[in-house]
């Protein structure tokens, strides 16, 4: 696993994530100011953007970008993901070990949609042995064991 956590360092996924996001935010804010006079009519009100009661407005806005942007950020995070590990198994070229750490991994985390809490997030309480929030945004991780051992099979 540290030859993947040296991926996301050696790819630069750090600087790649804070451009993805600031663009995403910055098309927020665009549509936003764009959508925002549209919406306010439709639920009946006259409150500006800048004004505290049309807050709710916002958060709805916000609410509706936020699903719709959700697939591309998925995607983006899986990407990165996928990178990761092909990056590992290209310099470290220990597909097993790279396969057990992420069976392991699939194992602590309930990779069995029948056995999963949540498919979106989940919150564990620390009370219940848990550390707080969990959030399932990587790769499938029954698949990611699967392209390791195929990397073997290449190699």
């Amino acid at each position: 696993m540290t030859g993947h956590e040296i991926g996301h360092y050696v790819l630069k996924h750090t600087w790649s994530g804070i451009l993805f996001f600031a663009v995403l935010a910055m098309v927020l804010f665009w549509l936003a100011e764009k959508l925002y006079p549209r919406f306010a009519r439709a639920f009946g009100s006259d409150a500006k953007i800048d004004d505290p009661r049309g807050v709710p407005v916002l958060f709805f806005l916000i609410s509706v970008f936020a699903v719709a942007a959700s697939p591309f950020i998925n995607t983006f995070g899986r990407t990165l993901e996928t990178q990761a590990d092909m990056y590992s198994l290209e310099t470290e070229n220990r597909p097993d070990a790279l396969a057990s750490a992420l069976v392991k991994t699939a194992e602590y985390r309930y990779p069995d949609p029948m056995r999963s809490r949540s498919s979106c997030s989940t919150i564990t309480l620390p009370s219940n042995g848990g550390s707080g929030w969990q959030w399932n945004g990587r790769p499938r991780i029954r698949t990611r064991p699967l392209r390791s051992d195929q990397a073997a099979e290449v190699t």
